[in-house]
């Protein structure tokens, strides 16, 4: 009966790895709840026609324990990715900044953010999205994070766990 279940084990185990080595995820291990996350973008809410669009985000861990973030496709590791909602008088602006196709990830690639623990980053607006026109902005981070793990163990890749964090929009004038 033992190697029956052995056998099971290494099949599965075997799927798992052939199913994230073809870019699928596998989930093994319960996600991070979302809420263990608190996020907050903010600005000044004018800005004049030179001045740069600069927002700080900030990520939270209130959870109790710490919690490892793949900070690809999200502004913690610049602008390779389309990864904020921005429109200028209710109308949409395009991502202009690049874009990435990648292998899998490393280790590296994740931010650990231990109980408590705060994380704030400068996102440069205007190197994602035209924010040189006047007008009214609004800008929303999706909140899409493609791992998010729980514990203080090293990260596994393979057991990828996508999120989506909750966060407020800002909204900016920039003016003639």
């Amino acid at each position: 009966m033992n190697r029956i279940r052995s056998a099971q084990s290494l099949s599965l185990f075997a799927l798992g790895v052939f199913l994230t080595s073809m870019g699928a995820t596998v989930p093994v291990e319960a996600a991070a709840p979302v809420e263990l996350l608190s996020c907050r973008l903010s600005m000044p809410t004018t800005l004049g026609r030179k001045e740069p669009a600069v927002a700080l985000l900030a990520l939270r861990n209130s959870g109790k324990q710490p919690i490892a973030i793949l900070k690809r496709n999200t502004p913690l590791e610049g602008w390779l990715a389309d990864s904020l909602v921005v429109t200028r008088d209710d109308q949409p602006v395009p991502y202009i900044g690049a874009m990435a196709k990648r292998m899998p990830p490393s280790a590296e690639e994740y931010l650990l953010l231990k109980t408590g623990a705060r994380r704030r980053t400068r996102v440069m607006l205007q190197k994602g999205y035209d924010v040189s026109l006047p007008g009214r902005y609004q800008v929303h981070w999706k909140g899409e994070l493609m791992d998010v793990q729980l514990g203080k163990g090293p990260v596994n890749p393979a057991l990828a766990q996508p999120q989506t964090v909750a966060c407020n929009a800002l909204t900016f004038t920039r003016t003639p």
